[in-house]
């Protein structure tokens, strides 16, 4: 029977040894990596590492050092790659607990189109462009709207957006008209 954190609190107060309590809760407790439960998740939706980086937006690279626990991802960073894996609110709250990041809140207007993102399975581009539309911050807002060639054309048509420059690595900086 799952405890709450009251509880498993009680249960810790009362203890005088650790090793005690950890036996009597091992079942409640989470020890689970961030790779580790990404992995979960992947396995569970049945989609690759690979296919989850490309729908995410995040650079490849950097996708799979995250995977691999070499780096632990921003709060967007995070979001975008539940996006990208398919993952559900309950495991992208799950997800951003454990790197210890504020969790999506619903009175706050970027996080509530963000959880509805997640909740309609909407991709990283179909959430960004309900956040512009609202003037909220998108996902990974640097300031410029950033994001892969493919992606470019997609905003153009649905935006009026116009390109400022061209990065040498293929990336675009777009800004309204």
């Amino acid at each position: 029977m799952k405890k709450s954190t009251d509880e498993l609190l009680n249960s810790l107060k009362s203890k005088s040894n650790l090793d005690d309590y950890f036996k009597e809760n091992s079942d409640q407790l989470n020890f689970a990596t961030l790779p580790q439960m990404l992995e979960s998740i992947i396995q569970s939706k049945k989609i690759s590492k690979s296919e989850a980086i490309n729908n995410s937006m995040i650079e490849k690279h950097y996708g799979y050092q995250i995977f691999q626990g070499i780096k632990t991802p921003s709060r967007d960073k995070l979001i975008m790659l539940c996006i990208g894996i398919g993952a559900d609110l309950t495991q992208t709250e799950k997800l951003l607990n454990r790197i210890k990041a504020s969790p999506l809140y619903a009175k706050d207007g970027r996080d509530a189109v963000i959880m509805f993102g997640l909740l309609h399975k909407l991709s990283v581009i179909d959430i960004n462009l309900i956040c512009m539309t609202e003037a909220l911050m998108y996902l990974n807002d640097k300031r410029k709207i950033r994001l892969h060639m493919k992606e470019a054309g997609f905003l153009l048509n649905h935006l009026n957006l116009t390109i400022k420059n061209a990065h040498p690595i293929g990336w675009l900086s777009l800004i309204h008209i």
